[in-house]
């Protein structure tokens, strides 16, 4: 499922029969958000109105994980919004995953739910560590993170201690950027997709309206949608100008080149309008389907014979004459955007 090494993955998984109940209870959402050498589990508290995401499990992949790395980061927002964080050590991911669920009160019906890297095992218990406070790549207290958060290298130095086997994490979105996209924006960002994967209405509008705050130019982190396009109906018809003198609008005076002779121009519009339909497909969420829209606008012209002076030769409103109308002259607009 993992598209590239910084890509986003809504991935739902199965989750068993009797994981539904309802009435209100604090759970592992049955979506991730896959970053980097991390995944993120949703922990949502139904209590919460609104904003159900109460935190994330970020797990590190033991493949990646280097002497005394920090391998788990419990990420979790209060009922003000406030983000605190607490990390493990070296720690067995499942040991981690049973020590919040002893501290959350959240079923076992609900492991399968978890975006672990490995299997349960039948004898996983809590970790024997108590979680630490952390603060962006390392523990809350560390001289050594406290350095490192004030060195312009702050990347590079999380990066060497990392791979040296050190107590820091390499996080992504709590590296160094150019924006300065503080972390507690893309938790917020990321609690916002996934209260909407986890609610059973995945329409385009409220996938856009999570997605709509996202900025600090994080386009590595856009979900990984697919279009697919109905081809838009051929264009009807135009419509023939119309015969009656109110529908036209006057539009200039003129003179005809080398000639004193003078007239008056009026314009007559003609618009339809055709829809497409784009179908989103949305990786492992199904699908969503919108209708964008063209216009199409026509102009007629008819010119009047008039040698009349004064502002604007003294046009009337309307046009008095029954000339030909000519044209039409057409444009098109831009497609309306679904996103």
């Amino acid at each position: 499922m993992k598209l590239n090494r910084i890509g986003l993955v809504l991935a739902s998984l199965l989750v068993g029969a009797n994981a539904s109940s309802a009435f209100a209870e604090v759970k592992a959402g049955e979506s991730y958000v896959e970053m980097g050498d991390w995944r993120y589990t949703p922990i949502l508290d139904t209590n919460r109105a609104g904003q159900p995401v109460s935190g994330f499990l970020g797990l590190l992949s033991p493949a990646v994980s280097v002497g005394g790395n920090i391998t788990a980061i419990w990420y979790s927002r209060d009922a003000a919004g406030a983000w605190t964080s607490k990390a493990w050590i070296a720690e067995d991911e499942w040991k981690v995953i049973e020590s919040i669920k002893a501290a959350s009160g959240i079923s076992s019906v609900y492991d399968s739910n978890w975006a672990a890297w490995g299997p349960k095992s039948l004898s996983a218990t809590p970790s024997g560590q108590t979680a630490a406070l952390y603060e962006k790549g390392f523990l809350v207290g560390d001289p050594v993170g406290d350095f490192a958060r004030q060195s312009e290298q702050f990347n590079d130095v999380v990066e060497f201690l990392k791979d040296a086997g050190y107590p820091t994490a390499v996080v992504k979105f709590e590296k160094e950027n150019l924006e300065q996209c503080e972390p507690n924006y893309v938790l917020n960002w990321m609690s916002s997709v996934a209260t909407v994967t986890e609610s059973n209405v995945k329409t385009e509008a409220s996938v856009s309206s999570a997605m709509s705050a996202l900025a600090c130019g994080w386009d590595w982190l856009w979900p990984h949608w697919t279009w697919t396009t109905v081809p838009a109906p051929a264009w009807g018809p135009t419509a023939p100008a119309s015969t009656t003198p109110g529908d036209w609008t006057w539009k200039e005076y003129g003179l005809y080149p080398l000639s004193s002779t003078g007239y008056c121009a009026y314009e007559y519009a003609v618009t339809q309008t055709r829809t497409r339909t784009r179908v989103r497909s949305y990786l492992g969420e199904g699908t969503a389907t919108c209708d964008e829209t063209q216009t199409q606008s026509c102009t007629y012209r008819m010119e009047c014979l008039h040698d009349a002076g004064g502002s604007n030769g003294s046009c009337p409103t309307t046009p008095t004459c029954s000339t030909t109308p000519t044209g039409p002259t057409c444009t098109e607009s831009a497609w309306s955007s679904c996103w």
